[in-house]
């Protein structure tokens, strides 16, 4: 069972005031270039939720008022044009930045997350384009940095590291030697090592921030073949992409920003 979330505070009466849901539709690709207003999903206790998050940097307004829901089980797009907002808002869910103002709710508790650390130990974890890994250590101490498995004496298990990196990884539906080095791995298995690490640090909601600009066609195969089996799991995805083709073909709601702005939510699929 999770531990209570150390960041959560109580949702007060009236909170969430204000905020309408909206019965899901298929999703019309004509909505998007048209600008017409598009259904919000609402479908229970969502995993992730931001509501009404505004945020400046200095004169210059990144957000206003989005908001995104992300329900559990469910790969969720988060599309728009270069400073739509799109980073900002997945920013705020990391602990990177504080946002002026909504708020954040995660499993249906009020957090406020003032680094990332804290948002990692809640179970939110963000795979980069390009992951940054220590090179000279292994697959298995990449996983496991700052927190290595201690066997007798207080000494490192490495035996029983391994062991649990080739569960993960078996998990995941992929094959990579958790005793190989880093250094010189493909940024393709570099992402499924950072996934591994979001696993064992039972993370529920992984943000993919543009994960296949860098990849080919069969290494993209393999991530959405992960990222579904993670979904199957009942964790949630955040699937950042400018490509709409793999947006349709991977994810199961889509989320359009604009302007700082967030136009809706629509579904991909008419039967979800």
């Amino acid at each position: 069972m999770r531990k209570k979330n150390p960041w959560a505070k109580g949702l007060d009466a009236g909170q969430a005031d204000g905020y309408v849901s909206r019965e899901l539709k298929p999703f019309n690709p004509l909505s998007m270039t048209q600008g017409r207003e598009m259904s919000m999903v609402d479908e229970g206790v969502a995993t992730l939720e931001l509501r009404g998050v505004s945020k400046a940097f200095g004169p210059v307004v990144a957000l206003r008022s989005a908001t995104l829901r992300v329900q559990p089980g469910s790969i969720h797009a988060l599309v728009g044009e270069n400073g739509a907002g799109k980073s900002t808002l997945i920013k705020i869910a990391a602990g990177v930045h504080r946002r002026d103002g909504g708020e954040m709710l995660l499993g249906g508790e009020r957090v406020d997350f003032g680094s990332t650390a804290e948002s990692k130990a809640a179970g939110i974890a963000v795979i980069y384009q390009e992951p940054t890994l220590f090179p000279d250590l292994s697959v298995t101490e990449n996983i496991f940095m700052g927190r290595q498995i201690l066997g007798k004496g207080r000494r490192i298990d490495r035996q029983a590291m391994y062991a649990e990196a080739d569960a993960l990884f078996t998990g995941l539906g992929v094959d990579l030697d958790p005793r190989r080095p880093a250094l010189g791995l493909s940024i393709a298995d570099q992402q499924i090592i950072e996934i591994a690490k979001a696993i064992s640090l039972d993370a529920r909601v992984l943000i993919m921030d543009e994960p296949t600009a860098a990849l080919s066609g069969v290494e993209v195969e393999r991530l959405f073949t992960v990222a579904r089996r993670l979904r199957d799991e009942g964790r949630a995805l955040v699937f950042i992409s400018h490509r709409f083709d793999e947006v349709f073909s991977l994810c199961d709601v889509v989320t359009v920003m604009r302007d700082g702005r967030v136009t809706g939510d629509v579904a991909t699929r008419p039967n979800g």
